[in-house]
């Protein structure tokens, strides 16, 4: 008992020893070689033979070392009888990015599971074809919140102008996630047609979406909702904080240097200050422009 346990100690002294004397790995490093540490050949054999869970982490294997060899192999899987098969391949082809994909994404829209198809809509979002801008469009009808947010933050990747009435509408759905992910994504688009309807946005019952309307706003260079913005720069939440300065970088009004300089001054937190300073010094520049 004695000499097992001296073994025991010698052991985690010495793995100890290796763990302190190395550079720590980056975090997505450690989950990359936990999750996938085989050869690629082996989650090929996976893909064609092995059973439901050994497919699925194949293919979110095949993801993450974005090999686009093996989109046939994967374009066959999205019909795998399992659900979570279907779901992991359809997040694969998102990260594969290739246009190729969308259209065979689009069957998954009507499949059974809701994991599948929020998985597809948002691979449909990442890959950003344009084809998939109409499918999209009306599974903004989808009976299931989720499933309507998922779809307004795909359109607003893609950043089709297409898409605008469609979400405009959607600034009116009785959920305030899909309310707040249509204000985002209409932001993203940057069409000037959604103007009005961002701007009766801000009469929402919902701090959140009226703040997402706001920054809309502030992203297509309109001064309508700056109150707001201007007060979220004091908002405890620093990721709240970042989302409106990334907002207020498109304005150009004098009335933004005070508050600017005051986060540039006095946020607790580096990036802010460095975001607000490169915002400052353009603004500036701006004005000088203008004169």
């Amino acid at each position: 008992m004695g000499r097992i346990l001296i073994i025991t100690i010698c052991f985690l002294v010495v793995n100890f020893g290796l763990v302190y004397s190395q550079e720590l790995p980056k975090l997505e490093e450690v989950t990359a070689e936990k999750k996938f540490t085989k050869p690629i050949g082996e989650y090929l054999k996976d893909l064609k033979y092995g059973n439901a869970y050994a497919r699925e982490v194949a293919v979110e294997a095949i993801g993450e070392l974005k090999d686009k060899s093996i989109l046939q192999d994967l374009f066959a899987l999205l019909k795998d009888k399992d659900p979570d098969v279907r779901s992991a391949t359809a997040d694969a082809l998102g990260r594969l990015g290739d246009k190729s994909s969308a259209s065979k994404l689009e069957p998954l829209l009507r499949d059974e599971s809701r994991n599948v198809k929020y998985s597809a809509i948002k691979a449909m979002g990442l890959i950003g074809d344009e084809r998939s801008v109409w499918p999209l469009i009306y599974m903004m009808d989808d009976p299931d919140k989720y499933i309507r947010r998922a779809t307004a933050s795909a359109l607003g990747k893609i950043k089709s102008k297409v898409a605008v009435p469609r979400l405009t509408r959607a600034l009116y759905d009785p959920s305030i996630d899909v309310r707040m992910a249509v204000a985002e994504a209409l932001g993203e688009i940057g069409d000037p047609k959604s103007i009005n309807d961002l701007i009766g946005a801000l009469k929402d019952d919902d701090r959140n979406v009226v703040f997402y309307a706001a920054r809309a706003l502030g992203r297509l260079g309109e001064k309508q909702g700056l109150d707001i913005l201007l007060k979220s720069l004091k908002d405890s939440n620093p990721k709240i904080r970042k989302l409106t300065l990334e907002a207020l970088a498109n304005i150009v009004d004098e009335t933004l240097i005070e508050p600017l300089t005051y986060v540039y001054e006095n946020d607790n937190e580096k990036e802010l200050r460095d975001i607000a300073k490169d915002i400052l010094e353009k603004l500036k520049i701006k004005l000088e422009e203008k004169k």
